[in-house]
């Protein structure tokens, strides 16, 4: 119980460092490539304390259940900007391409993430590329940038999720229906786990 009291205290503190290091960040360089890149390096250096993110404390859902991944917040300003989330995901995850109408950061932590990129058309989205995301690995995104995750293999990934509002203020993203064959927005995220200061 200490040893875990005391992680959970060296990750609040390190949380806390990065995101006034990502806010600096925004606040210098704008929603910008440059920016961004600046708001991955942070992410990737926190991530280099692996010790303080163990899957133990957030595991992902149970095999069989409805969903595949887990969502827990870490740190978020109270105007709801900068937020930051563990995702804990089994095999099986596939999101189709969307954006995310704020500024977004993926790092990876343990496991694959396959990350690919698209340009937008009217009637669908092209591939123009794509990057795996594993452990010190990070991919950022302007809000109108495309991208969808696949999750494969036989272990849980755990990486960190930081975007410039919180998940549950986003209510304009679209994403490609294939099914439908149309673009549609998708609904804030619902059931995030609140982990701050835990």
């Amino acid at each position: 119980m200490a040893k875990a009291q005391e992680r959970a205290q060296g990750r609040t503190a390190a949380v806390a460092e990065t995101v006034a290091r990502i806010r600096a960040a925004e606040a210098e360089q704008g929603v910008t490539r440059k920016g961004l890149a600046a708001v991955r390096d942070a992410l990737i250096e926190l991530a280099e304390r692996r010790e303080l993110f163990a899957l133990d404390d957030f595991p992902p859902p149970v095999p069989g259940g409805e969903d595949n991944s887990a969502l827990y917040l870490l740190s978020e300003d109270a105007d709801r900007r900068f937020a930051l989330y563990v995702q804990s995901c089994l095999p099986g995850v596939d999101v189709p391409p969307h954006n995310h109408t704020t500024w977004a950061c993926i790092v990876g932590l343990q496991g694959v993430e396959e990350n690919r990129f698209y340009e937008r058309r009217d009637d669908g989205a092209t591939l123009t590329g794509g990057l795996d995301v594993g452990p010190g690995v990070g991919v950022a995104f302007l809000p109108e940038d495309l991208h969808s995750i696949h999750i494969r293999g036989a272990e849980p990934v755990l990486n960190f999720h930081m975007y410039g509002r919180s998940l549950e203020t986003l209510d304009a993203r679209e994403c490609w229906s294939a099914k439908e064959g149309r673009w549609k927005v998708f609904p804030p995220q619902e059931g995030i786990i609140d982990r701050r200061g835990a």
